[in-house]
């Protein structure tokens, strides 16, 4: 019907067939079905995105921790090893290894400062 009309008659295959009035309905009605599946389908897939991104941060996050945790905890053991315990330097060493034994040392601690103020920006 259009307009207090009838238009076509039929069943639905004839009708069909006939591509008039009730076929553009019915394409237009399978259109917005598509159209409303493929916008769930988006906002599926967006939601599944939000959840991986937040899992990545919680991943990154517990690394963080446990790298700052491993940082923290090395550090006094390495001072230790560097400036405490073997601080052993005998007599028949000459002023070169001496030397040397100092810039590692001197390096390795800039090392740890390093890790620790990377860690502490990416917190």
């Amino acid at each position: 019907m259009h307009t207090g009309e009838i238009v076509e008659e039929g069943d639905h295959e004839s009708l069909m067939r006939d591509r008039g009035t009730y076929y553009s309905l019915v394409e237009q009605q399978n259109i917005r079905r598509a159209e409303e599946e493929e916008q769930l389908a988006f906002e599926q897939k967006e939601n599944i995105e939000l959840v991986m991104a937040h899992q990545t941060e919680e991943n990154q996050s517990d690394y963080d921790r446990k790298r700052t945790s491993t940082v923290v905890s090395l550090t006094p053991s390495v001072m230790a090893a560097l400036y405490g315990k073997n601080k052993t330097t005998t007599t028949d060493e000459d002023d070169e290894t001496a030397e040397k034994k100092t810039k590692v040392k001197k390096m390795s601690v800039r090392l740890i400062l390093i890790n620790i103020i990377l860690l502490g920006k990416k917190a």
